[in-house]
């Protein structure tokens, strides 16, 4: 679901500056709050930049100038509605950047629905008053959650059912999106310096950590749902694989090299004698803005590096190559495809 929490120290920077606002302040006019004249920039980002069955990726933009009275913190984010009026808001905190543009992922929607949203913010006063603004009400409407006939049976003894496309593909071949790992938006460019889940260095992990020379220690080595982003596209009936449940395609299917549409890669069939199959295409990674060729195929898992000693800036994924397919460890930062398995059970999720 979604939370709301203060963005702490910000606001302390900033205890001199005044908040001026482009359009409407909707905090509550009829009080003398002595700001009531002072509107802070605050505007809604027109581009929705990632939408699933479930959750959105929205954002803003505020500009600060001097206010008349100090506050002890500012808060900004997205709120989200199924009503006009928003009277059954959802709010989402928002990062801040240099540019003054923020975004902010929003969880725990429901798929086939008319949203609102507008950006807001918040001043925070000593005597714990609270001044909302707000920029301009759009909306969006979210997709249906992906077909549940887009897998296939291929008779595994986990009862696994594997889906047929890559996340962001129309068709088994084609390479879909990339995404880093525990990251659940695409991007231009994949480094530790805008690595979601680090604050700009792989020695300084946030969130995932099971060694404190890397960061901050949770201990937690198997991706959270919100962090799951064949959850939050495809809806929740999905969710990455496993390294367990790739060992187990690798380890009781057949692997058949072959090319389809031009596209090499393998044909995966059970061996139970159905004939169902699913083709895994070589489409390479991306790394920087650099994208590599078709001769090997990337696929993540949500499963953490365990391996003494441990290293929680790799994660397992599953490596094809001409000659192999194989799980490895790679760096979480890079850009990999990702192929959903289908969600049966708890137990199949473990």
């Amino acid at each position: 679901m979604i939370a709301m929490k203060n963005l702490k120290g910000f606001g302390m920077l900033l205890l001199a500056t005044c908040l001026s606002v482009i359009l409407s302040s909707c905090g509550d006019d009829e009080v003398d709050n002595g700001i009531k004249d002072v509107k802070p920039i605050v505007s809604t980002d027109k581009t929705v930049y990632e939408l699933g069955a479930v959750y959105a990726t929205l954002g803003g933009e505020l500009s600060i100038e001097a206010i008349p009275v100090s506050y002890v913190d500012v808060e900004y984010g997205i709120e989200v509605s199924k009503k006009a009026d928003f009277s059954d808001k959802k709010r989402q905190v928002a990062s801040w950047n240099s540019s003054n543009k923020f975004r902010a992922n929003v969880y725990g929607l429901s798929e086939q629905t008319l949203y609102y949203y507008r950006a807001y913010v918040t001043a925070l006063q000593e005597s714990a008053e609270n001044y909302d603004y707000y920029g301009e009400t759009l909306q969006f409407t979210t997709p249906k959650a992906i077909d549940d006939n887009n897998y296939v049976d291929l008779g595994l003894k986990s009862k696994t059912l594997w889906a047929k496309t890559n996340i962001g593909a129309k068709m088994p071949e084609e390479a879909g999106d990339f995404f880093a790992w525990g990251e659940i938006a695409t991007k231009e460019f994949y480094s530790w310096e805008n690595y979601k889940w680090c604050d700009g260095l792989s020695t300084a992990l946030t969130k995932y950590c099971t060694n404190s020379n890397y960061g901050t220690v949770d201990n937690d080595s198997i991706l959270y749902v919100v962090d799951d982003v064949a959850k939050a596209i495809w809806g929740e009936n999905w969710c990455m694989p496993t390294k367990r449940q790739f060992e187990e395609l690798r380890l009781n299917c057949i692997w058949t090299l072959t090319t389809r549409n031009g596209v090499s890669g393998y044909e995966v069939s059970g061996k139970n004698g159905n004939n169902n199959s699913i083709f895994l295409p070589f489409v390479g990674r991306q790394d920087g803005t650099n994208k590599s060729d078709d001769s090997y195929g990337y696929y993540w898992t949500r499963s953490l590096s365990m391996e003494t000693p441990y290293n929680p800036t790799l994660a397992w994924a599953m490596f094809l190559g001409s000659s192999d397919y194989l799980t490895y460890t790679y760096p979480r930062n890079v850009g990999f495809s990702v192929r959903p398995v289908r969600v049966i059970s708890k137990q199949e999720e473990e």
